[in-house]
């Protein structure tokens, strides 16, 4: 075992220096200009640089491929955001209406507000239909949003797979034809779930801007000093970005020696020449620490990413319910009126602060892959510009390892 353990570190020791020389993702540079004192402000400022350079390329790359499907989406999105305005319109005039005790003339036809069923069952199947039609419409943004993602990642894959046939053989593109099996299998992958999160924000994004309208109308106030509050949180959100970048990269790092470490182990048992026990020590100690547990670490800190970030903001959700309450209710208090107004603007504020929520973990997963994109971006910047590879060259080959890419799951 001892034997065993030394070789695992020498193999961890090695594939750890390679993946950081040839991944050199944002977040490790991040650290390192920290730990030489270049100060927190100056280093946010190169690392929006490298966001905006590695943004702008993808938007150009990915949505502008699909510009009728993008079109589709936003099309359908502000359908779903017109059905959802009807809707909180509908109920907004007739809580008014049965507050105040209207009475509605038509016809020579006088309907009280108060007393007419029919009315109330007009108002809540109304309501009803456009809410319907707003998920319709917001499921059928869904479906070309996933048809982007599927698209967008083929073609990732096609490209990546052409320009390694085409330049493979060439010195300087050694360290890129080492990583074969990310490059035109689980970067690709990751291109595309970006593409499909991204494209499943719009939604989301005009929801809340027409629920904002809608608060900003009942109470402008009131509203702004929720947005306030929502600030609060940005810097508790970018850590929680932050750290799950970080994971994402420190799983792919740990992925093969766990990998190598699990057929070791099989081998171990193997050799035994019995079934061992799954709890016993040489069996529970490389779960415990080593490349595994790290591996495993990593993985969890990852999909915590997401759960941190809706945790932050469901936080300032019940902040914010609570700040409503306390004025709402007492102005209601005061004056005896705007039951109907506080109903409608909880209403709106549920769905937009829903709204945030999915935006906050969209950003959060997006961030999470950030490091693979920005990996596939700078393996097109330095491959693209090279001419081809001469046929009178030797055909490239590829190890058997080198094609084995990590399909990490989300």
């Amino acid at each position: 075992m001892a034997t065993l353990d030394q070789t695992m570190t020498d193999t961890t020791v090695q594939q750890r220096a390679g993946d950081e020389t040839a991944q050199a993702v944002d977040t490790g540079q991040a650290n390192s200009a920290a730990a030489g004192g270049g100060g927190f402000l100056p280093l946010l400022r190169a690392q929006m640089r490298r966001y905006r350079k590695v943004v702008s390329w993808f938007a150009r790359d990915a949505y502008g491929r699909f510009l009728w499907r993008m079109a589709f989406v936003l099309a359908f999105s502000l359908l779903a955001m017109g059905g959802l305005m009807g809707a909180l319109g509908v109920i907004f005039f007739y809580s008014r209406a049965l507050e105040n005790g209207t009475v509605l003339v038509y016809g020579g036809f006088e309907i009280a507000v108060r007393e007419s069923l029919l009315l109330l069952v007009a108002a809540a199947m109304g309501g009803l239909f456009l809410f319907i039609m707003s998920f319709a419409f917001r499921y059928a943004a869904v479906l070309q949003a996933l048809a982007i993602g599927r698209a967008y990642e083929a073609f990732c894959s096609r490209r990546a797979i052409a320009l390694l046939g085409a330049h493979g053989g060439r010195p300087e593109t050694s360290t890129w034809a080492g990583q074969a099996g990310r490059l035109i299998q689980s970067d690709p992958r990751y291109c595309g779930r970006v593409a499909r999160i991204t494209v499943n924000m719009i939604p989301p994004v005009l929801a809340f801007a027409g629920t904002f309208m809608v608060l900003i109308f009942l109470d402008p106030i009131l509203t702004l000093s929720l947005v306030a509050i929502l600030f609060t949180a940005l810097p508790l959100l970018y850590v929680v970005n932050v750290r799950g970048a970080h994971h994402s990269v420190a799983m792919e790092r740990w992925a093969k020696a766990a990998a190598k470490r699990k057929r070791e182990l099989v081998t171990l048992n193997a050799e035994h020449g019995e079934s061992l026990d799954p709890e016993c020590p040489e069996m529970a100690h490389p779960f415990r620490e080593g490349p595994i547990a790290r591996y495993l670490d990593a993985y969890l800190g990852r999909l915590r990413a997401s759960y941190n970030s809706e945790l932050v903001t469901n936080v300032v959700m019940g902040i914010s319910v609570v700040v409503i309450l306390a004025s709402k209710g007492t102005q209601i208090f005061v004056t005896g009126q705007g039951w109907g107004e506080l109903a409608v603007y909880m209403v709106a504020l549920r769905v937009n602060l829903t709204s945030v929520t999915q935006a906050s973990k969209t950003l959060t997963s997006v961030n999470r892959f950030y490091p693979q994109v920005a990996r596939y971006f700078r393996f097109l910047q330095e491959i693209e510009g090279l001419p081809p590879t001469r046929p009178s060259r030797p055909k490239q080959t590829f190890p058997a390892a080198a094609l084995d890419g990590q399909d990490d799951e989300e």
